[in-house]
């Protein structure tokens, strides 16, 4: 239990130091009020933590995707961490990342953590010029998101395989 707490802790230290320097992305309803974020005054700051911190958040990751009883929290580190690390170029932590979630969310059936990891696997084959591979892991994470009913991922799922269905030179199946 003191484990998970931890974890969750960094999880929503995460969720809103990325929400602070990505204010599209809002920090989830779970923010801790008083915390270290609710302090933060300037993006140097938030920069600054995520940066230091990052070695510790994919050791968490790690240790999440080998604990049964924690392998929820590895795919949730996967939303906010890719709303952080492509825009610095950072795409090996996140291959890192999304691998140990796909991994972690498979073995526990969570077809939500499937889909999250494969959408973030899909952007990092799409950045590396894979645009098949790409293709076929977006097609896979809607799936899943279809089978679950997540509608709104549905939409962003869409959206990411329209773009790479225009740059395979396929405009009428993006559109």
């Amino acid at each position: 239990a003191a484990l998970r707490s931890a974890y969750e802790h960094y999880l929503t230290q995460t969720q809103a130091y990325v929400s602070w320097l990505r204010p599209t992305h809002p920090p989830p309803a779970s923010a801790e009020a008083g915390s270290a974020v609710s302090s933060v005054s300037k993006p140097q700051q938030a920069l600054n933590w995520l940066e230091t911190e990052l070695p510790t958040l994919i050791t968490i990751v790690r240790c999440c995707a080998e604990h049964a009883e924690l392998r929820d929290i590895a795919a949730e580190f996967v939303l906010p961490l890719g709303n952080y690390l492509p825009p610095r170029g950072n795409w090996t932590a996140l291959a890192e990342i999304a691998d140990l979630a796909l991994s972690a969310s498979a073995a526990g059936d969570d077809q939500r953590g499937q889909a999250r990891a494969l959408t973030a696997l899909a952007l990092i084959d799409q950045h590396v010029g894979d645009l098949p591979g790409a293709q076929q892991r977006l097609g896979e994470a809607l799936r899943i998101r279809r089978a679950i009913g997540d509608v709104a991922a549905q939409a962003t799922t869409l959206d990411h395989l329209g773009l790479v269905d225009w740059h395979i030179g396929q405009p009428q199946i993006a559109v």
